[in-house]
């Protein structure tokens, strides 16, 4: 909706001891897009991201024969545009005079706070949901989510070969996936898994799998292997803008996986039109979100 806010809009701010001065409002949640994401402040038009060489082992040397020296070098790299967001509303002073029951401007200058949120919320959530897109792409070239990602020696997956729905056995998958994870040459990258990642569908399933003591849904007196291990140590977090209700998310301790640069953070401002007699209020932030290394994530879903 845009144009000016004017008394017109609101019929009844003028009403002494209005009841209910911010219906149809509600308080936003902690940021679902954190639990995903490593957060980097930047202050360049854009940030990019290296992956290079690590070297192999040390191989033996005879006796008064030279060292062997091995070489490193660059192997692709991340951009991270950020993208600048900016909104407002403006209000007339009649509107603003006579909207002191309804205080307006406290109410939609909080509006613009939660709406900015909210815009991250949407941001970080689609990195996931087009996670197994191939026209969504990264540094390495091909899609976030796939068994194809290319290293030096062949390729690397971070998902299942076949998809399966959240259960034990799928989690205990892709930790053992995890586990077998290697770097760009072919080293085992010691990662572990962190947090799971799902939709509000999911929520009472993931609750059962990752803190029952015993195994779900078996007769037999299974300890839960997930739970007794610690394979999630920062638990789960339930993210409502993922937008499938089969695809869970895992995020792992890989460094530089999915990440967050907060250029500008939110600023609000405030201006006025002289001649017309009506205030602006906007808000301003530039930031971006995407991933560097496909470690830092594993996932898996029924499609």
């Amino acid at each position: 909706m845009t144009g000016i806010i004017v008394k017109g809009n609101f019929p009844t701010n003028t009403i002494k001891s209005y009841v209910t001065k911010y219906y149809g409002e509600y308080d936003m949640l902690d940021a679902q897009w954190k639990p995903m994401f490593e957060v980097s402040s930047s202050d360049r038009a854009f940030e990019l991201e290296a992956l290079t060489d690590n070297f192999t082992v040390i191989p033996a040397k005879p006796e008064s024969t030279n060292i062997t020296y091995q070489s490193g070098q660059e192997r692709f790299n991340t951009t991270y545009n950020h993208t600048s967001f900016g909104g407002g509303f403006q209000i007339s002073k009649e509107a603003k005079d006579d909207g002191k029951e309804l205080d307006l401007i406290t109410k939609y200058t909080r509006q613009l706070g939660d709406a900015a949120k909210r815009t991250n919320e949407i941001n970080g959530a689609n990195v996931m949901n087009r996670g197994f897109d191939s026209s969504y792409t990264g540094g390495d070239g091909v899609e976030l989510y796939t068994t194809a990602h290319p290293v030096n020696s062949g390729t690397q997956s971070n998902t299942l070969a076949t998809q399966a729905a959240l259960s034990e056995a799928s989690l205990e998958d892709l930790c053992i996936l995890v586990k077998k994870m290697k770097d760009y040459n072919g080293n085992f990258a010691s990662i572990k898994t962190d947090a799971l990642c799902i939709p509000p569908a999911l929520e009472f399933e993931a609750e059962r799998i990752l803190n029952s003591v015993a195994r779900v849904a078996t007769a037999n007196n299974d300890l839960n292997a997930l739970r007794a291990s610690g394979k999630f140590p920062k638990g789960f977090s339930v993210n409502q803008y993922l937008d499938s209700d089969n695809r869970f998310f895992i995020k792992t301790s890989a460094q530089n996986g999915m990440k967050m640069f907060d250029r500008t953070p939110p600023e609000f401002s405030m201006d006025s039109a002289f001649d017309a007699e009506v205030s602006k209020y906007k808000i301003f932030f530039r930031n971006s979100f995407g991933w560097t290394d496909f470690r830092g994530t594993v996932a898996s879903g029924n499609f």
